[in-house]
């Protein structure tokens, strides 16, 4: 992709309505793909997507075949919304419903701790700060729930809050999806399939 285009394609998303969504947070007017940088995040979300989806299943795979029994993983994503922000559900129930019908229209972004800083001051007595510096990438939630099915991987759409994590610690914007992996009903001949875990 040329200069000219990557800047049309910059323009083009300025223009595109999205919003953040989780089950417990709404962002209007929010935006991706719209600078520089983003805009290249957005250029390889596909392969990106299927990179981490490949990641993701192998690990499980491996570990469950090590154990012998079922794995379980969690990854959390933001969850960027291309619709009309007055489409989000009702109530949290009816979230996880919502972003598999709509699956396709979302881009998740992914954080991750791309390294570490650590300072040493003074002040009475020698300290040590360390902080992360973070990096992202951008993921078709449609392509990567896909990938999921297609390799017996379920999953579940966290609609609770763990309060085992204190309230300040905890990041609202992201949503956690909750991923098993069963080898036992491979071996069965039993096929997975996908479920959504509510509110109950």
């Amino acid at each position: 992709m040329n200069i000219e285009e990557k800047i049309k394609l910059m323009k083009d998303n300025k223009e595109k309505h999205y919003c953040f969504l989780s089950p417990f947070f709404i962002q209007k007017e929010a935006t991706i793909g719209d600078t520089k940088d983003t805009i290249d995040l957005y250029i390889n979300m596909e392969d990106n997507t299927k990179k981490f989806a490949d990641n993701i299943i192998t690990d499980l795979i491996m570990k469950a075949a090590d154990l012998g029994i079922g794995k379980e993983s969690s990854i959390n994503l933001k969850l960027a919304y291309a619709g009309d922000w007055n489409d989000y559900p009702d109530s949290i129930s009816e979230f996880p419903d919502f972003i598999i019908k709509n699956k396709d229209k979302f881009v998740a972004i992914y954080k991750y701790v791309n390294s570490v800083r650590t300072e040493d001051y003074f002040f009475l007595y020698p300290r040590t700060y360390s902080s992360n510096n973070y990096a992202y990438l951008y993921f078709n939630l449609g392509t990567l729930l896909t990938l999921f099915d297609q390799n017996n991987i379920e999953y579940e759409i966290a609609t609770t809050v763990d309060k085992s994590i204190p309230s300040f610690q905890r990041n609202d914007e992201y949503t956690q999806f909750i991923l098993h992996y069963n080898p036992l009903k491979e071996i069965d001949n039993q096929p997975q399939k996908t479920y959504i875990k509510k509110d109950e």
